[in-house]
This record gives C-alpha cells, structure tokens and sequence, in this order.
C-alpha cells in the first residue's frame, strides 16, 4: 500500500487497505500503548503522530483511537474536511510549529476536530489564538499546552527550561482566557540525553498540569521512566515516513 500524501496535497487520492493492512495498524498501536502502560500505568496516552498519512490508515484506527497529532497546518486542516465531510467522531492535537499568521486559519477550520496545541510558547500566539477563537464564535474550549526547550539547542522551539518564571506567566495568561484550557507542558528532547525528561519533570511537578508530554518512536519507554504520561508515536504506528516537502 502507498501509505504517504504529500503534506501540501489538499487532495487525497483514493486509498484501499486490505483487513490485514488496517489490523496491522491497530496492532502497532496497540503494542506502543501495551508497552507504555506495562511501564507507567492506565493512565498513560499514546498518541499516533499521522503526518504526511492517508485518511484512509488514521479511519483504520477507529474507533480504536480517536485523537491523533499532525504537525503541519495545511495538512490537518485538510485532514479535518476529510474526516468532517464523512461525519466521523475524531480529534486533532496540533503539534508542529505554529507561525502567527497560521493561528485564524487553524481557529476557523478546527471547530470541531482541533482539540488542543501543543507548542505554544509565547504571550502573543496565546493572545492571537484567543482572539481568532472569539472571532470564528467557538462555543468550546481549546486546550493549551507549553512547550519547552530542555536541551537548549539552536534548531529547538519553545520556552527556555531555564526560565520557569515565564512559564509560570504563561500559564497564568492561559487561564485568564475564556475560551482556553491549559493542559500541561510538551518537550522535544536531545536524542538520546535523558536529562531532558527529567528536566521538564521538575517543572512540571512545580507549576502542574494534566499533560507531561514527552517521548517519541524511539525513546516513548524512557520517557514513561522519568514521569511522561502521553507520547507521541508516528513510525512506530504507520510505518517510515517519506517526508516530502514541508509546508505550514
């Protein structure tokens, strides 16, 4: 099966899976989230990262699981209309890097399939995203949450670990928005440093929260250890990615 779409292809060609195909794909998501329980408990989350993914492999997941991560604009909200247009119950978390000019765009497609944004990290995308809510009249809450930098490197986004003060006023501005929840705190760690976890952990047991989002395909069951209790898996789940041309 072709299992990859361009992210910038607002069309999605038609797609057939075999029942083997699609119980593969539960089976992987089953495995991720059988192993990650085995170390952390009911409680945790596994969530499937399904970019540059057919429709067709997420629908094979439901009613399985219901909530998926997409980190490119254009792509989800292509997605949503998809999902929309055949009257199927799903959610997205919104996980890649969100540029201000993309916040009307994802308020006004993501009424009913946007549940939450993972990688807010500053008063003015806070601020817009509450704004362009009130404007595209949501009658529900958006959930937040932070992202944090551990590692300190140059390619990585989100607030500075180093800076608990500024996440603890984020937090605060989160809440005095009407229309957005937070949730808790997301990090992309060094790979293979460790110390990144347990960074966002301290935080995190300091300023609260529901969501400790951290670990991915390669590293989800070391990030469970140090206190994750959602993760985030793609390749473990849909198989190796493509990656085509990015596009926001």
């Amino acid at each position: 099966m072709s299992s990859s779409v361009p992210a910038d292809d607002a069309i999605f060609p038609p797609m057939e899976l075999s029942d083997e195909e699609r119980q593969q794909l539960i089976s992987n998501y089953e495995s991720v989230l059988e192993k990650s329980r085995a170390i952390g408990g009911s409680t945790i989350h596994v969530l499937p990262v399904s970019k540059t993914k057919h429709p067709e492999l997420i629908k094979s997941l439901l009613p399985t699981c219901t909530t998926f991560g997409e980190n490119y604009v254009q792509e989800l909200c292509d997605k949503m209309s998809w999902f929309e247009s055949q009257s199927l119950s799903i959610k997205f978390c919104f996980i890649g890097s969100l540029q201000s000019n993309k916040i009307n765009k994802l308020a006004k497609e993501g009424k009913h399939s946007l549940l939450r944004i993972d990688t807010v990290s500053s008063e003015k995308v806070i601020n817009k995203l509450s704004t362009s809510l009130k404007n595209n009249e949501w009658t529900r809450n958006l959930g937040i949450c932070l992202q944090i930098d551990t590692s300190l490197e140059d390619s990585k986004s989100g607030i500075p670990y180093t800076d608990v003060e500024q996440i603890k006023s984020l937090i605060d501005l989160i809440s005095e928005k009407d229309n957005l929840d937070y949730k808790g705190l997301m990090t992309i760690g060094a790979p293979g440093d460790s110390t990144c976890f347990d960074r966002l952990k301290l935080i995190f047991d300091e300023v609260g929260g529901e969501v400790l989002s951290m670990g991915m395909s390669g590293d989800f069951e070391e990030a469970i250890e140090k206190g994750s209790n959602e993760v985030r898996v793609g390749s473990t789940v849909f198989g190796k990615r493509d990656y085509p041309v990015k596009t926001n």
